[in-house]
């Protein structure tokens, strides 16, 4: 766990993804990352203050290729999950919100795909760089289920069981420069993901 971050063939990190403390840092793959970025960014947009800073990358366990390329992600091989790895500010926004926000726009109930993408690079993940963090991202994925099993939210998942895993935070590696805000300079590239459901109100 922690605050280990790489260059090598990808970007640069900004200092403020690498002078903080791990409770600060969050980390998420739920498909192709530029959906996940363009989500998070509205997200941000909605919570002024709340996120800090973010980027578009790649993380896996200990035994993933190390200092991977875009290519090398892309064949499924490295060991790699496509991710956004971002900063908060835990005195304005929760880390248990940005997980609840991380479900509603991808299907947690598919392994290792999202739509027409598929491999382990598109896998749903929460790597969690505290033991809080991990606590909370399996709290709510127990919440997600409950509310599946009983049909409190879209019918399009009843009887689905939720498969993200919960992962220990390991070596971030920064995507190239291009794949960074790339739906931002691209309004109309590729983008899988939409609103699925809304949490509902306790």
């Amino acid at each position: 766990m922690g605050n280990a971050v790489a260059t090598g063939k990808t970007s640069a990190l900004p200092a403020a993804l690498t002078t903080c403390a791990p409770r600060e840092l969050a980390t998420f793959g739920a498909g192709c990352y530029w959906g996940t970025e363009k989500y998070f960014r509205d997200f941000a947009a909605a919570h002024q203050g709340g996120v800090v800073d973010m980027r578009v990358g790649f993380m896996g366990d200990a035994s993933a290729m190390k200092d991977p390329s875009y290519k090398d992600v892309c064949s499924g091989a490295s060991g790699h999950v496509e991710v956004l790895h971002l900063r908060f500010d835990p005195n304005k926004v929760t880390y248990a919100s940005l997980v609840e926000h991380f479900f509603t726009f991808h299907d947690s109930t598919t392994a290792n795909r999202q739509g027409n993408d598929m491999g382990p690079q598109y896998a749903s993940v929460i790597f969690t760089h505290t033991a809080e963090q991990a606590e909370t991202a399996r709290a709510t994925i127990a919440k997600l289920q409950k509310l599946i099993d009983t049909g409190a939210i879209s019918p399009g998942f009843l009887g689905q069981k939720v498969q993200t895993a919960v992962r220990p935070a390991n070596t971030f590696y920064p995507a190239h420069d291009a794949h960074q805000r790339y739906l931002e300079a691209n309004p109309t590239g590729y983008c899988n993901h939409r609103k699925r459901f809304t949490w509902p109100k306790q």
